[in-house]
């Protein structure tokens, strides 16, 4: 029965995957569509990138077309949704995400887990009947096999996490009523799970109490003999301690009424105190669950698990956590040892120190624990063989101190936790690793929502204390904690604070609590080179940053630079989230730029900026060459000293480096401009300004060249300021601000014409044209497309020639003289083919494509436009390649395919929007055309 039912739509997954919209069903379509939706709703609230959903159906080999069929399988899902409440999308788009509407549905597993917890809220407090009620309206929830329907290994591994939980909630309800006398109802719940999963001695432990209790001790002793046969014949072992004792307790009339809890344990139980307001971790939770040991799985040595992650990131809080979820499962136990790895003090635990609190907690004096370091361990081995224990090592420094600690048999689960990776554990132990980052935004608000009381209206206030905080649990805490402590502050004081400088206003007395302190012990365990290159690393501006740019900000070779690099990324100092990338969490990053600006001399910062610049912008006029052949650039001076060049080695390497480097290419210009290095802002100018034009970066562009004009002002360079002003005026001309485009094309062809640049008024000419073209204004964008076509006759420039020839065409078949058109446009693509240019190609054929629609020969006019929107997608012309979708789609929509035309529009669509262009609304009204058909 699920609980507190009043969203508009259910969905359900344990069973059959299926939705309603109050009680009416909805048809979730094929299998994969349907394994989208329940990829969305294990995802409890959080946003799922679109590669987690390609490997949920691909398992990780997923063909080329894969990406469009997600896409479609989602807009499916949002129509099958929207038929019954078209009020809102259901499913967003975040980036390349997707999330469901939090509040707007019910799902069965979210009643569960309310159903559970609230169950546990009741044992706690005494009332097992209520607990009870609560455990079975949670498995009353199960329809059958969970996901059923669904194959394929992500599907199979998320079916296990879900049947752990509906067996440990079928252990606990059977546990609570053999504990009300229930006895007949257990043995009657428990038989039929014995025989579903014998090997589960969970089950077989209950039965043989219950069945004692009924009088029954022949057959509860019955249940421990075919125990022993099973356990025997498939994995070769015998029970269990606790169902060892519990059948000498029958046989001897001593077996208590009730299940025997773990605080009846023989061994010790020493785990922290969880925490009340635990938040999300639900990932790394199923992870841990996934390597608990079950009675299907052959035996082998013990499971190592290694929690790893940055300081502040809450790996202790989640060991304890999921240590408490799963005591019950170690009879024999829970050991907690503080290994001291990352401590104030720099005095970690040794190992054996560590093995003498064992074997103390296990009640071996302290006289009989051997003084020789090789019979200790053999000591500590022995004492845990055959025994179910939980060691939990906490904050632990490296694999050195953590492997003479891994038992030797089957049968014990060690836990680790620490800020070095445990590459070495990993690699010798086969150790699990788990790894830890900042919250999601999912489980920051949630959590402050708990400890600090922030309500559903200060939503806004939630997302500026979670940027402001990076995310991090420890300073989310930090904050939460003042919060409470100062109910007068409000939140623009919070706010206020924060803004000042997080890590100055979470300083703290208690160093456990003072971010700078944990900060400072992961770095004094690295060497001098590692924490000098995480140091100068915080220079540089952008989101992350390849071993190369490293290499150039610290003026190391690469090797040398590696080696650093792969001591920060053990320490959870840097992450290197793809091969040769790293990144470094913002509060890190903070840090570090407040070492560097206090142990750094100046005109060494200085200089690794410079290099920096110097780095990026070599590798962007090589990848711009690259991407353009025919382009002409003025050559740069060589690299300085110490500067790694990227390896930009032909199309394919170069797009990949623009498209990755984006965001870092921006700042750099940002960063040239703070330490005033005015060469480099002209040079970047000069050399990005076609490629942000093309990709669609068009506010950057402005704030670019706005930079690059006003430096060529000052510098009296009027070359770079009539660049900048032809620039400017192609960015405000896709922007739809003519006004503002036609004021600087007019001022740079003023320029041009003073220092005689003919090629570059031809260029000019040409973004007039364009500009009067988006006017409406066709007889007047060719009468601009024939001056610039003048201009390169007239120097004899072939490539200029054919642009100017295609522009000139499009304005042709704008006024309707279509035979022109097809004859201009046919000139430039021979010229274009002759060249190579391959984005003079693709912007030809959209022109013939729409030629040829006009002609009414369609099948030439799609063919044309597919054609250009592979090249245009090649080249990462977002722009372009949105408008060849729009004229597909109208030839499609021409020819009465209506579902190729939507398909075409969809994607154009998606592009306008991520390019913030006003094109996106007459796709719209394209698409609303649609709908009555």
């Amino acid at each position: 029965m699920p609980i507190g039912r009043s969203a508009p739509y259910r969905f359900a997954i344990l069973g059959p995957v299926r939705a309603w919209h109050g009680t009416d069903e909805i048809d979730l379509g094929p299998p994969q569509q349907r394994m989208v939706l329940a990829a969305l709703l294990m995802s409890a609230g959080a946003s799922v990138p679109l590669g987690h959903l390609l490997d949920a159906l691909w398992d990780g080999d997923y063909p080329r077309s894969a990406e469009h069929t997600v896409r479609t399988y989602i807009y499916r899902l949002r129509r099958s949704l929207a038929q019954v409440d078209a009020r809102s999308p259901l499913i967003r788009s975040i980036g390349a995400s997707y999330l469901l509407e939090a509040g707007a549905y019910d799902v069965d597993l979210a009643d569960f887990r309310r159903l559970t917890d609230s169950a546990e809220r009741a044992r706690r407090a005494g009332d097992s009947g209520g607990a009870v009620e609560s455990l079975r309206h949670a498995v009353e929830l199960w329809k059958g096999e969970a996901l059923a329907g669904l194959t394929g290994r992500y599907v199979q591994q998320s079916r296990d996490a879900l049947d752990k939980l509906r067996l440990n909630a079928l252990e606990t309800l059977n546990g609570l009523q053999v504990e009300l006398g229930s006895y007949q109802k257990a043995i009657e719940d428990l038989m039929p799970l014995v025989a579903a999963y014998p090997l589960d001695e969970r089950f077989r432990r209950l039965l043989m109490l219950a069945l004692h209790n009924t009088g029954q001790q022949a057959a509860a002793l019955a249940v421990y003999q075919d125990t022993q046969r099973v356990l025997a014949a498939e994995l070769g072992i015998d029970p269990g301690p606790a169902l060892q004792e519990l059948n000498l307790q029958i046989l001897r009339g001593s077996a208590p009424m009730a299940p025997l809890g773990p605080a009846a344990a023989a061994g010790p139980a020493q785990l922290p105190a969880d925490l009340l307001d635990f938040t999300g971790r639900e990932k790394q939770m199923r992870q841990l669950d996934l390597l608990l040991p079950t009675g299907d799985a052959p035996p082998g040595g013990t499971v190592v698990a290694v929690i790893h992650g940055m300081g502040g990131a809450g790996k202790t809080a989640l060991a304890v956590h999921w240590a408490h979820q799963v005591a019950d499962r170690f009879p024999d136990g829970e050991v907690y040892l503080n290994l001291r790895g990352f401590h104030p003090t720099e005095q970690a635990m040794s190992a054996g120190e560590a093995q003498r609190v064992v074997l103390e907690s296990f009640g071996v004096r302290p006289e009989q624990v051997s003084a020789d370091p090789d019979a200790q361990t053999a000591q500590y081995r022995t004492m845990l063989a055959r025994r179910r224990v939980l060691i939990l090592l906490d904050n632990a420094a490296d694999a050195e101190q953590v492997r003479p600690l891994v038992p030797g048999s089957a049968g014990c689960f060690v836990l680790v936790t620490s800020r070095a990776r445990m590459s070495g554990l990993i690699a010798r132990e086969q150790a699990r690793s788990v790894e830890v980052h900042a919250w999601t935004d999912t489980e920051g608000r949630g959590f402050l929502r708990s400890r600090a009381g922030l309500a559903n209206d200060e939503r806004e206030w939630v997302s500026a204390l979670l940027e402001a905080c990076g995310h991090l649990p420890l300073a989310l805490s930090i904050v939460a904690a003042r919060i409470v402590m100062n109910p007068q502050w409000s939140m623009t004081d919070v706010m206020g604070q924060l803004n000042d400088g997080v890590l100055g206003v979470l300083g703290d007395p208690d160093q456990a609590v003072d971010l700078s302190a944990v900060f400072s012990w992961s770095l004094r365990r690295v060497s001098r080179s590692a924490s000098r290159a995480f140091t100068m690393l915080a220079l540089h501006p952008g989101p992350d940053a390849a071993l190369s740019t490293a290499a150039s900000v610290l003026a190391w070779p690469v090797g040398q630079t590696r080696a650093a690099m792969a001591e920060l990324t053990e320490a959870n100092l840097v992450r290197e989230h793809r091969p040769g990338r790293y990144v470094m969490h913002d509060l890190l990053r903070e840090y570090a730029a407040e070492l560097a600006r206090t142990t750094e001399v100046d005109t060494e910062r200085r200089a690794a900026v410079h290099r920096l610049l110097d780095h990026y912008l070599h590798a962007t006029y090589d990848s711009v060459v690259a991407l353009q052949p025919q382009w002409q650039p003025p050559k740069l001076p060589p690299a300085l000293v110490g500067v790694v060049t990227a390896a930009i080695t032909d199309h394919h390497t170069a797009r990949e480096w623009l498209t990755t480097e984006h965001h870092a290419l921006v700042a750099m210009i940002r960063l040239a401009d703070r330490y005033q290095f005015e060469e480099y802002i002209e040079r970047f100018a000069a050399t990005v300004s076609d490629l942000f034009q093309r990709h669609g970066h068009w506010r950057e562009q402005v704030y670019l060249q706005q930079l690059a004009l006003d430096t060529g002002e000052r510098t009296r360079h009027v070359r770079a300021q009539a660049d900048a002003r032809r620039s400017l005026g192609s960015a405000y001309a896709r922007l739809n601000r003519p006004k503002d485009a036609a004021k600087q094309l007019s001022a740079a062809l003023e320029l041009y014409d003073g220092i005689g640049d003919l090629a570059s008024r031809g260029r000019t000419h040409r973004a007039v044209a364009y500009l009067h073209g988006n006017q409406r204004e066709y007889q007047l964008a060719l009468i601009h497309s024939e001056r610039a076509l003048h201009l390169y006759q007239s120097i004899g420039d072939e490539a200029g020639i054919a642009s100017a020839l295609n522009d000139r065409g499009w304005c042709h078949a704008l006024l309707g003289d279509h035979q022109r058109a097809l004859a201009d446009c046919r000139g430039a693509m021979a010229a274009f083919q002759r060249a190579g240019s391959l984005d003079g190609m693709a912007s030809t054929l959209d022109s013939l494509g729409y030629i040829h629609a006009q002609l009414g020969a369609l099948p030439e006019a799609v063919e044309s436009h597919c054609r250009a929107g592979t090249l245009f997608r090649q080249l990462g012309d977002r722009y372009n390649e949105a408008i060849s979708l729009v004229h597909l789609g109208d030839c499609y929509r021409n020819a009465d395919d209506f579902s190729a035309a939507e398909l075409a529009w969809k994607r154009a669509l998606e592009l306008f929007d991520d390019l913030g262009h006003v094109g996106a609304n007459q796709v719209r009204i394209k698409l609303d055309g649609l709908a009555g058909r």
